[in-house]
């Protein structure tokens, strides 16, 4: 059920209406934009978005997230991601070597915003699962 709700997605939805190429795309995105955005951002606001990402930025919504869920193409949910992390703190106060994974993904998040997504690395595959489920 999993596969034939990826494949719809991936391949009906995504597909429709899509034959534009790159920079006609942009340019009606900006015409878009720029004609119908009247508000612009204070100084503060684009200060911010000059900033990189924080590892605290990636830390909190990590924590906040309901357990188990979110699961990734090859299964780990976010509950992986924080026993991992835990498990790095752990070994970070015994000074032992470990892998920081909020550091990877702080890096990972820096790293798409400066040079966006690399095409070739299908980081942004997903799949979305419209099964309703008990208490939801």
């Amino acid at each position: 059920m999993a596969e034939m709700m990826c494949n719809y997605h991936g391949d009906t939805l995504q597909n429709v209406s899509l034959d534009i190429k790159d920079k006609t795309q942009e340019s009606t995105m900006r015409k878009v934009l720029d004609t119908n955005i009247m508000v612009s951002s204070s100084k503060e606001n684009k200060e911010r978005f000059k900033m990189k990402i924080s590892c605290d930025e990636v830390t909190k919504p990590l924590w906040l997230s309901k357990n188990n869920s979110a699961p990734e193409r090859n299964g780990a949910t976010n509950k992986f991601h924080k026993v991992f992390n835990d498990c790095f703190i752990k070994d970070e106060w015994k000074s032992t070597p470990s892998s920081d994974i909020v550091g990877v993904l702080t890096e990972v998040f820096n790293n798409i915003e400066e040079f966006r997504v690399d095409t070739d690395t299908h980081f942004t595959e997903g799949w979305m699962c419209l099964i309703y489920k008990k208490d939801d």
